[in-house]
């Protein structure tokens, strides 16, 4: 009876996984990487929970196909058990607006942590370090099991620290959603090491895959797929909310950012490396605004950024660091183009902007004053 009433927990878990699964196939743009490595992160969920629910099936069962079930079973489970939570941290990096050493490093290993781990689970069915199965049909963990544990444990503990590390990268809302995914599995793991026979790893590991699938969906519908910026949509409501509340003491600042020659990367080097120019200009601008400004693309090559609390004087020494910034990208890339920027800024008076669009169109003269003043001087692009 408690077998079955386990094997039922984790059914309704992998039903609800592969609804999730099936939605993100149906949903997810897959020219991102972050998406490709979404749908694989519930993916591999879902077989780690499809190989709990096997392992318990044929647990005390008669017959030698019972036996060879169950340990195929558990050695595929030890080895997928440490996949969600590694590609939770290669998911976190693709986040990062700066791809940094420690980030690599970190990958590194941890794929080295999932090959030793593998290896140990195959090798298992021979000298039972993780597990073993004893003639009559039955589980026990073996000596090392508080090894596999550790390995678990030390991504977790790794991935978190490298999100708190690199939380400045990150977009600000994504921050909290990559901590809280680890509450419940965690949670659950330690409930299931200290209660052998309980399990509730991939039921609660479950809920925090739903809370996180429902945070993406909400997150795509206001988020620009390519470069993680907010759509126009989006923005445009954003930019009313945050006009109906500053006060008249406060300041808010706008900016128009325009990438001068981008038809001629896409024509002369294509689509992709295109793709990977827009992706750059976010990045650079990242580096220079602090953590509570907005960047949104509202169209193939067109940006707007909002700079919360910031008189003339801030609007144009952020311009400023944004001509330095490309200029040393350019000189250190290697890349066979260049980025240059048109920018034009605003800052809002009430007066003078009773309404959004207002304000989007004299930032907007005034990135196409700087664009065509710049012409003549400038050199090409490419």
């Amino acid at each position: 009876m408690d077998v079955y009433l386990r094997i039922d927990i984790s059914l309704w878990s992998l039903v609800v996984l592969l609804i999730l699964f099936w939605s993100a196939r149906n949903r997810f743009d897959f020219r991102s990487q972050s998406n490709r490595l979404l749908f694989v992160f519930i993916g591999s969920t879902a077989l780690a929970c499809a190989f709990d629910i096997l392992g318990w099936l044929f647990e005390g069962q008669p017959g030698q196909l019972a036996l060879f079930l169950n340990q195929i079973g558990n050695v595929l489970l030890y080895i997928i058990n440490l996949v969600p939570i590694s590609i939770w941290l290669f998911y976190t990096q693709t986040l990062t607006s700066q791809k940094t050493r420690v980030f690599r490093f970190s990958t590194i290993l941890v794929r080295m942590t999932l090959v030793i781990n593998s290896l140990l689970a195959v090798v298992s069915l021979r000298t039972g370090w993780y597990f073993s199965i004893a003639p009559d049909n039955r589980y026990t963990r073996g000596p090392l099991f508080l090894v596999h544990a550790s390995m678990a444990l030390g991504i977790v503990v790794l991935s978190s620290g490298l999100i708190i590390l690199h939380r400045k990268q990150i977009p600000p809302r994504m921050t909290g959603l990559l901590l809280t995914y680890y509450a419940f599995p965690v949670v659950g793991s330690i409930i299931q090491i200290l209660f052998y026979g309980v399990t509730v790893t991939w039921p609660m590991t479950t809920l925090s895959v739903l809370f996180i699938y429902q945070h993406i969906i909400d997150n795509h519908l206001t988020t620009d797929y390519l470069t993680g910026t907010l759509n126009r949509r989006h923005f445009e409501k954003l930019m009313a909310r945050k006009l109906a509340q500053t006060r008249s003491d406060q300041y808010l600042a706008l900016i128009a950012a325009d990438i001068d020659h981008f038809k001629q990367i896409n024509d002369r080097f294509g689509h992709a490396v295109g793709d990977e120019a827009l992706q750059a200009t976010v990045q650079i601008m990242h580096q220079c605004l602090r953590h509570d400004d907005v960047i949104a693309r509202v169209g193939g090559d067109e940006f707007y950024i909002i700079l919360q609390g910031r008189n003339w004087i801030h609007l144009d020494q952020t311009v400023a660091r944004f001509h330095q910034a490309f200029a040393h990208y350019n000189e250190h890339s290697g890349k066979p183009y260049t980025l240059q920027l048109s920018f034009g800024g605003v800052v809002y008076d009430k007066s003078s902007h009773p309404t959004v669009q207002t304000l989007l169109e004299q930032a907007d003269i005034r990135m196409y004053e700087s664009k065509s003043a710049a012409t003549l001087k400038r050199i090409p692009a490419l």
